[in-house]
């Protein structure tokens, strides 16, 4: 009985808390982020330099979103 108990008020506390932890999340805004723009690219495994090259001659002109 006193498991059933524990259960419901845990049950009951994340349907409390869902609704108010996804509207943070909606409302989070990231300042790497360009508005407007959807895409993202991930550099995996490349150079710093080489980075800053891409972002500066070729995403940033294409109106890339962002880089990871």
């Amino acid at each position: 009985m006193q498991s059933t108990l524990v259960g419901l008020l845990c049950l009951a506390a994340a349907a409390v808390a869902a609704p108010v932890s996804s509207n943070i999340i909606i409302n989070h805004k990231n300042p790497n982020y360009v508005p407007g723009h959807d895409v993202i690219v991930h550099l995996f495994e490349w150079k710093w330099n080489d980075i800053g090259d891409e972002c500066e001659n070729f995403l940033g002109p294409m109106g890339y979103a962002g880089v990871q």
